[in-house]
């Protein structure tokens, strides 16, 4: 939690916004107000964090079957970032 009357750098409101696994793909704030305006989408939430949960189809499906608007964002391990979004509900069951 934030405290008065001190600086943050972007890292830590980013992981603060991501709490509590942090952002790793989304560098700075100006990368994340991006997504927002390209998506319409004010408030971001983090559901699936591969790296900590698992990358198997059935963990995504498990955690992503809300019916909710969804961006997937993808970071290889030579840095490649690339990601896709719908703003449309997205259940990968039906």
């Amino acid at each position: 939690m934030f405290t008065a009357n001190k600086r943050y750098t972007e890292k830590e409101i980013l992981d603060q916004i991501f709490y509590p696994y942090g952002s790793d793909i989304i560098y700075t704030l100006d990368e994340l107000n991006l997504l927002r305006i390209w998506t319409g989408m004010a408030g971001l939430h983090l559901v699936l964090k591969s790296s900590v949960s698992g990358d198997s189809i059935e963990n995504f499906q498990s955690k992503t079957n809300s019916g909710r608007s969804y961006i997937v964002l993808v970071e290889t391990k030579k840095g490649h970032r690339f990601g896709a979004y719908t703003s449309v509900n997205f259940k990968p069951n039906e």
